[in-house]
């Protein structure tokens, strides 16, 4: 009994010591109800430290606790921002105009309680110019979690891919590089699409901004000098009259072919690549200084043919030529990045009074260093002043004609630069060299003239530069110098046509001649040339004038022949000089093998005969010591002989034509006069050159990277000519 009685007692304790788990009551250590947790605030910047102005870009990372966070209160320690020293959004930003170090509180708030930290942001002084900038500023391209995504008309979309709004609201000045760039004012949110994989795209409508809205004070910095080269006009598609240059083919191009009147350039180039100088200064949001102005020289070559069967007039009116060349240029103010182009264009017209039939032909050489621009000022009044200046060396050539009346042509080729900031136009610059042609028939031709000169027009739209006060665009026109290029009156007397040879000889070594054709006669000479072969050209081939060297050229020695030239006198039929010119072709009787050139102080120059011929360029599989820049190997032909140096140029030669030793003083140079010459440049080789075709009457140049390799391989397939 007692035993059971144990035993029930034991069993009695289990029972009642479990009784509360069965019933399901809590354990005595929980509460009543359920447990409410405080906020935690915590914020990212995109930036702790940086000089004056420096623009922060930040990013709410606070935890909610139990409940959402209700409202968010920032204070960015920065009294001089008055009020944008506190905000309310989610993701705001703020600009540090001045040096110091700040303290940036976030507040955050729920149902439950609120939450505070504190973040130190260090600004010191800007080593380079001060500026002071909008508090509206957000650069998008330093917001890490954002990105630019399309652009229709005046709405931006971009994507977001950080925590909370995307940082983006009304009155927000947007600035980016992408593209041309961009400046934008945000007008209104117009919607907010959150993705699968929670990031969200925002979709602004936007409104023009200009820089002196987004600028208090601030300079213009641009990153680099601003020069068009060989690379942009290449990117551009035009026809380059030689490649690796500027130098633009006009040939061909028709300026104008209706009602009667046709006029072409039937040859011609025109050489622009300027240097660009743009700088904008802004002081008190409103623009003090702009500048805009392109230097270089200008060099055109090209002759104009107007043809009119009846009376006809034409005013002036721009054709654009060719298309243009682009090229991007980037700065900044302050911390606000700048995105600009420069376009440079090329436009063509004439001014015509023909008040019969009338056919004339004449040309334009010249070689013209410009400076063209403006400059604006706003103190004490905005005025816009002219930058100009002009060095031009100038020749005609022609003209020859047919006539039945006065006549007035007016021709000009204009390149024109166009800058834009952000892709909105700003100062157009436009160079006017032109050609006048003036004939006066009384009833016969009496008096004819040929002058060029230069005109530039300016345009200044400030564009993404506003003023208040600006209405339409302000206009400058800086008229240049004319200068006579040909100038014949009816004087009495007979022109008589001669010539100072009447035989010349080409071959592969010497593809051009000079001959001067002259008056032996009075009065004033015009003339013509007729050729019994087309391959054998004569520049100019007409000419008015009493004295004019002409060039006799020829590029094809397939064969020896004989080519006649006849000058005629224009007035008179029967006055011609008769010129032969012998041409000596590569094979059946051409040069020999070797040549030497003997230059001053009896130096020898020894040149050998390549002949033309077929090999395989670049490197072949397996190549020791090859690179993939020599790929891929591809069959070239050189359809034409030349002559190479039989050795490296040596110092000798060298202070021969130059007088000048570069090598001197430098370190592990031979001191043997027929050792190679050293510490050369390619701009040193293009002067060597220059000289010593003016010393020999030849056309030396250096050869092109095909020719060097087809010499060096000697008809060889292999690493070296000897094998290997």
């Amino acid at each position: 009994m007692e035993n059971l009685f144990r035993r029930g007692t034991i069993l009695l304790f289990l029972v009642l010591f479990c009784f509360p788990l069965l019933l399901g009551c809590p354990p005595p250590s929980s509460n009543n109800g359920p447990t409410n947790t405080l906020p935690a605030a915590a914020f990212a910047m995109n930036k702790t430290s940086g000089e004056a102005p420096l623009i922060v870009q930040f990013e709410d990372k606070s935890s909610p606790g139990t409940s959402s966070i209700t409202s968010w209160s920032w204070s960015f320690g920065d009294s001089a921002s008055g009020s944008a020293n506190t905000g309310a959004f989610q993701n705001p930003g703020h600009t540090f105009n001045n040096p110091g170090t700040y303290s940036v509180k976030l507040t955050v708030n729920t149902a439950h309680g609120s939450d505070s930290v504190t973040k130190q942001i260090t600004v010191t002084a800007s080593s380079g110019l001060s500026a002071v900038v909008s508090q509206d500023i957000r650069v998008v391209d330093e917001i890490s979690t954002m990105t630019l995504d399309s652009v229709s008309g005046s709405d931006y979309t971009f994507t977001y891919s950080g925590n909370g709004v995307t940082p983006i609201q009304q009155g927000d000045i947007l600035v980016g590089t992408d593209g041309d760039g961009y400046l934008r004012r945000v007008s209104s949110v117009k919607s907010i699409v959150v993705k699968k994989n929670g990031t969200k795209t925002a979709t602004v409508a936007t409104e023009f901004c200009s820089l002196n809205e987004a600028v208090e004070t601030g300079t213009l910095e641009l990153d680099a000098q601003i020069q068009f080269t060989e690379a942009d006009f290449e990117k551009s598609g035009l026809t380059m009259a030689k490649e690796g240059t500027t130098l633009i083919d006009l040939s061909g191009i028709t300026l104008y072919d209706a009602n009667g009147l046709s006029v072409t350039i039937p040859t011609g180039t025109v050489d622009f690549a300027p240097a660009m100088d743009v700088a904008v200064e802004i002081s008190g949001w409103e623009v003090s200084y702009a500048k805009a102005a392109g230097a270089g020289t200008l060099s055109l070559d090209f002759s104009v043919l107007v043809e009119a069967d009846h009376t006809v007039t034409v005013a002036p009116d721009d054709v654009m030529l060719l298309p243009p060349v682009k090229m991007h240029f980037a700065g900044s103010v302050g911390p606000i990045p700048v995105k600009g182009a420069v376009e440079l264009s090329f436009a063509g017209g004439l001014s015509v009074a023909i008040p019969s039939t009338c056919s004339v032909e004449a040309g334009f050489i010249s070689a013209a260093d410009i400076v063209v621009g403006g400059e604006f000022t706003n103190n004490p009044s905005p005025t816009l002043t002219d930058i100009s200046s002009l060095s031009l060396n100038a020749s005609g050539y022609g003209p020859v004609w047919t006539y039945e009346a006065v006549a007035h042509v007016r021709i000009y080729v204009k390149p024109q630069l166009q800058v834009s900031f952000y892709g909105v136009a700003g100062p157009f610059i436009g160079a006017e060299p032109y050609v006048n042609y003036d004939m006066q028939v009384l009833p016969t031709l009496t008096a004819a003239g040929l002058t060029a000169g230069f005109d530039a027009c300016l345009d200044f739209p400030l564009g993404i530069l506003s003023a208040d006060w600006l209405t339409g665009t302000w206009e400058l026109s800086v008229e240049g110098p004319s200068y006579t290029l040909f100038e014949w009156t009816d004087e009495p007397g007979t022109p008589d046509l001669t010539a100072d040879t009447t035989s010349v000889s080409l071959d592969s070594s010497n593809t051009s001649a000079t001959v001067t054709v002259s008056n032996a006669g009075d009065g004033t000479l015009s003339w013509t040339v007729s050729s019994s072969d087309p391959a054998v050209t004569v520049t100019p081939s007409s000419y008015t004038g009493n004295s004019k060297p002409v060039t006799i050229s020829i590029d094809d020695f397939t064969e020896s022949h004989t080519v006649y030239l006849t000058f005629t006198n224009y007035d008179d039929s029967s006055d011609t000089v008769n010129v032969t010119v012998s041409v000596t072709g590569n094979t059946g009787g051409g040069p020999s093998e070797t040549e030497t050139i003997m230059l001053p102080g009896n130096v020898p120059l020894e040149m050998v005969r390549i002949e033309p011929g077929t090999f395989l360029m670049g490197r072949y599989s397996g190549e020791q010591d090859s690179t993939s820049r020599e790929d891929p190997r591809h069959q070239v032909t050189l359809t034409q002989g030349f002559w190479m140096g039989k050795y490296e140029l040596t110092k000798a030669q060298w202070e021969a034509v130059m007088g000048t030793a570069p090598w001197s003083g430098q370190p592990y140079v031979l001191d043997d006069p027929n050792s190679p010459a050293v510490y050369v440049s390619w701009n040193n080789s293009q002067a060597f050159i220059a000289e010593l075709n003016s010393l020999t009457g030849k056309s030396f140049r250096l050869p092109t990277e095909a020719e060097w390799e087809y010499t060096c391989r000697a008809g060889t397939t292999t690493r070296f000519y000897w094998g290997g």
